[in-house]
């Protein structure tokens, strides 16, 4: 079980701790080192942040997204390539943004089709 997993000596484990609501859905970026975590209600902020313990321990998110998103909530995101963030939203409209996320900047924002939007798969 997860409770019998032990950290091997020499290792370190840390949380980010940022968000203030409820964390609804996360994406990790398999090649840069950091994560994307969404959360719940209005207006939802996204953070990004380092998935190595000790730069996130010394320099905690890097980037907070604040969405338009109007309900609901993040229902799922990914990352597209080495700055491009795919998030959509748990609205009824399932909203689909796109930022660069570097920048910050919202580069594309537009309504899903919630009875044919998938969650999303980026590679």
């Amino acid at each position: 079980s997860a409770n019998d997993r032990v950290v091997p000596s020499g290792s370190s484990q840390s949380l980010y701790t940022g968000h203030t609501r409820s964390i609804t859905c996360i994406a990790v970026h398999g090649i840069q080192g950091y994560a994307a975590s969404g959360e719940s209600g209005a207006l939802p902020v996204v953070h990004i942040w380092p998935t190595n313990a000790h730069a996130l321990k010394h320099e905690g998110a890097l980037r907070t997204l604040k969405t338009p998103i109007p309900s609901g909530g993040v229902s799922c995101m990914c990352f597209v390539g080495l700055s491009a963030l795919c998030i959509v939203g748990a609205d009824e409209h399932s909203t689909i943004l796109v930022y660069d996320w570097k920048k910050p900047l919202l580069m594309a924002r537009m309504p899903g089709e919630p009875e044919r939007l998938a969650p999303i798969l980026c590679v």
